[in-house]
C-alpha cells in the first residue's frame, strides 16, 4: 500500500512538472484515476441518451441499414477525430484541453475562437441532453404518474435537474467522480440489458433488416422526421447524424486533465476507449432493437416515438419499467458529466476577473495550487438560462454538436500540419499515422485572428 501511494505521488509530481513546463500552475485537485477519466467521457457520450432519443433519425430515414451499416460508419468518423485529439492530449495534458491546444499550436486568436466555440457547444449540448431526459421521462412515466407534458411541467423539471446537477458539481470532484464512475457501469449494464431483452422478446430475428435500405422519408405524416425525398443516399447520410450526434463529448477527458493522475497517458486512453466501447455497445443494443421492431414500416410511422412503441409491443411491463429507470438515471448522469466538463472549461477560458466576480472567490497567484471546490457558477448559470430559452421554444433537438465538431477539426488540422510550436510528442501516439497522412490537408498558412480579438479578454 505504501509503495502504491509512493508511486502515485511520484506520478503526480511528474504531472505537475509537465504542467509547469507548459507554463501552467497546478490549481485543481489531482485525484481522478484512469477509469474515472474514461468514465466522464463515456458518460457524456452516453449511448443510452443520444442513441435512444434520436433513434427516429435512423429508423424513419433509411430503415434498418441506418443502424446496421450507418452506425459503424458514423462511429468510425468519430474514432478518427478521437485518435488525433488523443495524441494532442498526450502532448498537452492541460485542463481546458482544446482551448490551450489551439493557443499553443496556433496563436492567441485560434485559442480564443476555439475556446468560445467549445463553450457554446458544451452549453447547447447540455440543453439538448436535459431536454432529452425530460422527453424520455414523460414518455416512460408520464401516463402512469398522471403527469402531462405542459409548459409548466417542462419548466419545473428543467430547473430541478439543472440545479441538482450544478449542486453535485459544486460539492467537488470526488463526489462527481463517484457518480460518473457509477454512470459508466450503468451505461454498460443498461446496454447489455437492452440487448438481452430485445433479443429475447423479439418475435423473429430477421438479420437482413440490418443491411436493407428503405426510404422512409416523409414519415410520419404531419410530423416527418425527415422531409420527403427520392434520394435514398441522402436519407442514409442524414441518418449518420445518429452516431455522429451520439459519439461526441469525449474531449471531457481532456478538460479534466489537470485532475487526472498520469494525465499524459490516462487522458488519451480515456478518450479513445470511450469511443470504442460506446461504438461497440451502442451497435449491439441498437441492432437488437431493430430486430425486435414488429414491423419496420409501422415502426417508421412512429417517428420519434419508435422506442416507446416498440417497447410497448414486445417487452413485459416489469422489464420495461426497469429498463426505463436505468435509461433515465443514465441520461441524468450524462448531463452531470457535461456540467463537470463545462465548468472546468469555464475555469480555463473565462477571464479570472469574471470568475472572481461571479463566484465570489479571490483571484489566485499563478504558482499557488488551488484544491478547493469547483465553485464555478458561470457555466451553470449560462446552461440554465439557455435551457429556459429552449423550454420556451419547445425545441427538443440538439444543435450544439456543430461548434464542437468545428473545434475538434480546428485543433486536429493545426496539429497535422507543420508543428513549429510542438517541442515533443507525448508518450501516447495514437494519431501519429493520421498526422503523417493528413498533414497535406492542412491549410499552408497560419490562421491569425489576433488582430480582431486580442482585446477580447
Amino acid at each position: 500500500m505504501a509503495n502504491n501511494q509512493s508511486d502515485e505521488s511520484r506520478v503526480i509530481a511528474e504531472d505537475i512538472k509537465t504542467l509547469h513546463g507548459m507554463g501552467y500552475a497546478q490549481e485543481l485537485a489531482r485525484s481522478m484515476k484512469s477509469f474515472s477519466n474514461f468514465a466522464i467521457s463515456f458518460s457524456i457520450i452516453c449511448i443510452l441518451s443520444g442513441g435512444i432519443n434520436s433513434l427516429g433519425q435512423a429508423i424513419s430515414g433509411a430503415g434498418g441499414a441506418a443502424i446496421g451499416i450507418g452506425w459503424p460508419i458514423g462511429c468510425l468518423i468519430s474514432f478518427v477525430f478521437a485518435l488525433g485529439l488523443a495524441q494532442i492530449s498526450s502532448a498537452y495534458p492541460t485542463a481546458g484541453g482544446l482551448y490551450h491546444w489551439g493557443s499553443i499550436l496556433g496563436n492567441v486568436g485560434v485559442g480564443w475562437v476555439t475556446g468560445w466555440l467549445n463553450l457554446i457547444g458544451l452549453v447547447t449540448v447540455l440543453g439538448a441532453i436535459n431536454i432529452g431526459t425530460y422527453s424520455f421521462f414523460i414518455g416512460a412515466f408520464g401516463s402512469s404518474l398522471g403527469i402531462t407534458d405542459t409548459f409548466a411541467t417542462k419548466m419545473i423539471f428543467m430547473v430541478i435537474i439543472t440545479a441538482s446537477q450544478a449542486m453535485f458539481n459544486h460539492l467537488g470532484i470526488r463526489l462527481t467522480t463517484k457518480l460518473t464512475d457509477l454512470s459508466g457501469y450503468l451505461i454498460i449494464g443498461g446496454a447489455a440489458l437492452m440487448f438481452v431483452l430485445f433479443m429475447a422478446y423479439a418475435k423473429a430475428w430477421d438479420f437482413s433488416r440490418l443491411w436493407t435500405f428503405t426510404n422512409y422519408s416523409g414519415l410520419p405524416e404531419g410530423g416527418a422526421v425527415w422531409p420527403k425525398t427520392e434520394s435514398l443516399m441522402f436519407v442514409f447520410l442524414l441518418g449518420l447524424l445518429l452516431p455522429i450526434y451520439t459519439i461526441t463529448g469525449y474531449d471531457a477527458s481532456a478538460h479534466t486533465s489537470e485532475e487526472t493522475v498520469d494525465a499524459s497517458r490516462s487522458v488519451p486512453k480515456g478518450m479513445v476507449s470511450s469511443v470504442i466501447w460506446s461504438a461497440i455497445f451502442g451497435w449491439l443494443m441498437l441492432c437488437a432493437f431493430v430486430l425486435a421492431i414488429p414491423d419496420m414500416g409501422e415502426g417508421a410511422k412512429q417517428g420519434w416515438n419508435i422506442f416507446f412503441w416498440t417497447s410497448d409491443q414486445v417487452l413485459p411491463q416489469t422489464w420495461k419499467m426497469i429498463l426505463y429507470v436505468v435509461v433515465v438515471v443514465s441520461q441524468y448522469l450524462c448531463g452531470l458529466a457535461t456540467v463537470t466538463s463545462a465548468s472546468t472549461h469555464d475555469f480555463c477560458v473565462l477571464p479570472r476577473r469574471w470568475i472572481a466576480r461571479l463566484c465570489g472567490i479571490a483571484q489566485r497567484q499563478p504558482e499557488i495550487p488551488y484544491t478547493g471546490r469547483r465553485d464555478l457558477g458561470v457555466g451553470r448559470v449560462g446552461c440554465a438560462l439557455y435551457q429556459l430559452c429552449r423550454v420556451v421554444r419547445g425545441d427538443c433537438f440538439g444543435d450544439g454538436h456543430f461548434p464542437i465538431l468545428v473545434v475538434y477539426g480546428t485543433d486536429l488540422l493545426r496539429f497535422t500540419g507543420p508543428r513549429q510550436n510542438l517541442d515533443q510528442d507525448g508518450p501516447v501516439g495514437y494519431g501519429a499515422e493520421i498526422q503523417n497522412r493528413c498533414g497535406t490537408l492542412r491549410r499552408r498558412h497560419d490562421l491569425d485572428l489576433s488582430h480582431w480579438c486580442a482585446t477580447a479578454r
